[in-house]
């Protein structure tokens, strides 16, 4: 039997874990806060090529190293999965709920469809749940060969990570996690900059 204060070190510990992992690969991270910050900027022809610029670096960089991409974007579902079980009210883990959530919407919105290696047909693999927590050992299994080798997965509800549902999946998500924070100007913040990032036409 876990006490509250035990959830709460496992929660920080998972959060933590899965946030480093986010700046794992050169730039990435960068790149996506780069645009984020900018978007009120774009009006301007100078930005607007800046951020052009901005996002084609980060397309190739998704497209170039799929696996990585592909563990990316589980550490960012997972950071979101442990949030979901137990909310930490504190600045800190608001902000790494919220780059989960960026990192999850320049996925939708900039990385192309992720082709499988040719290990095997993707199509014929079983679906893996990246928000899932402490999944079984064959789950686990799984997510390893999806990272690797890609396949059908599933998150947030949504059963193909590539599907045009996901942005706004996310956003929908991560709004209904940041209010269960009791940090509600902070977390109201992040959720105008959520929806900008997900309406901006760049």
């Amino acid at each position: 039997m876990h006490s509250p204060v035990d959830y709460f070190v496992n929660s920080i510990a998972r959060l933590i874990v899965h946030y480093c992992n986010l700046f794992s690969v050169d730039n990435v991270m960068e790149l996506i806060l780069y645009i984020v910050r900018h978007l009120p900027t774009t009006q301007h022809p100078s930005e607007h090529r800046t951020m052009t610029a901005a996002k084609h670096q980060l397309n190739m960089k998704f497209a170039n190293d799929p696996s990585k991409t592909r563990k990316l974007v589980w550490h960012a579902a997972q950071i979101h999965a442990v949030a979901n079980e137990y909310v930490v009210s504190a600045p800190c883990e608001i902000l790494r709920v919220f780059m989960g959530a960026i990192l999850l919407l320049a996925f939708s919105k900039y990385c192309p469809k992720l082709a499988a290696s040719d290990e095997g047909s993707a199509s014929d693999r079983p679906m893996v749940f990246l928000d899932r927590l402490d999944p079984t050992n064959t789950q686990a299994g799984l997510v390893e060969v999806w990272i690797k080798h890609g396949g059908p997965a599933s998150l947030s509800g949504v059963s193909d990570i590539h599907s045009s549902e996901l942005a706004a999946t996310v956003c929908r998500r991560t709004q209904g996690l940041l209010e269960k924070a009791q940090c509600w100007g902070l977390s109201n913040k992040f959720v105008k900059i959520l929806h900008m990032f997900q309406d901006a036409e760049i």
